[in-house]
């Protein structure tokens, strides 16, 4: 299977991917801006075909089969950047993707019949929408907060949520308040909010000497 990002390697036990042209490592800001680029794609592609059935030019088996197919790629490719390609990828991976997918597929079969009902407008349908597309966003940082280690035992990874763009709910901009905490006590965007797949927010992480731990926890350096 093709590299998730060609002209990047993962360097597993740094966490972090490496430009095979310069040597130099990619930074956190250009992974989430590709992250935030692959989402954008996915609405967009998702509205259109959205778009194409609420007008009546796809028949409802298409809409389902269409937007599986998107939605399951777009998870895959997430969970696979967080982890550093689609080699990387674990039975455990898979069947977290499963699971999120199993509930997308019964949710955009709802869908398709709620458009049929006439239950919903297109700009509902397109919150749903793009709702679709949010979930591969949750996906990678639930499975980026699983996955990453620090590099020795001397040094240890800590987390910060960042607010996006956009209405907050009230949960988000308490997140954010804690400042840099322990990876393991992170709440992910799109977890535990009311935002839910909708959340905006990102996720910083950052690996620190132990000895230099009391001087971050609760800060936002």
């Amino acid at each position: 299977m093709a590299t998730v990002l060609p002209g990047y390697v993962w360097l597993k036990d740094l966490n972090r991917y490496r430009d095979t042209t310069s040597g130099q490592f990619v930074s956190s800001r250009t992974i989430t801006d590709i992250l935030r680029t692959q989402t954008s794609e996915t609405q967009s592609r998702l509205n259109d075909i959205a778009t194409s059935y609420h007008e009546g030019r796809i028949s409802p088996s298409s809409f389902v089969e269409q937007l599986r197919v998107e939605v399951r790629r777009n998870a895959i490719q997430n969970v696979a950047l967080a982890k550093g390609g689609f080699n990387s990828l674990t039975q455990s991976d898979y069947g977290r993707i499963g699971q999120t997918l199993r509930t997308q597929y019964a949710q955009i079969s709802g869908t398709a019949q709620d458009v049929i009902d006439g239950k919903v407008s297109i700009a509902q349908l397109q919150n749903r929408i793009n709702g679709y597309a949010g979930e591969g966003k949750r996906l990678y940082y639930v499975t980026q907060k699983d996955n990453m280690r620090p590099s020795s035992f001397d040094n240890v990874i800590i987390a910060r949520r960042q607010l996006g763009d956009a209405m907050h709910c009230a949960d988000c901009p308490a997140y954010a308040e804690r400042g840099w905490v322990l990876l393991s006590e992170i709440i992910p965007p799109g977890v535990a909010c009311q935002c839910q797949n909708h959340c905006m927010c990102g996720m910083l992480t950052r690996e620190i000497p132990r000895a230099d731990l009391a001087e971050w926890l609760g800060t936002k350096r």
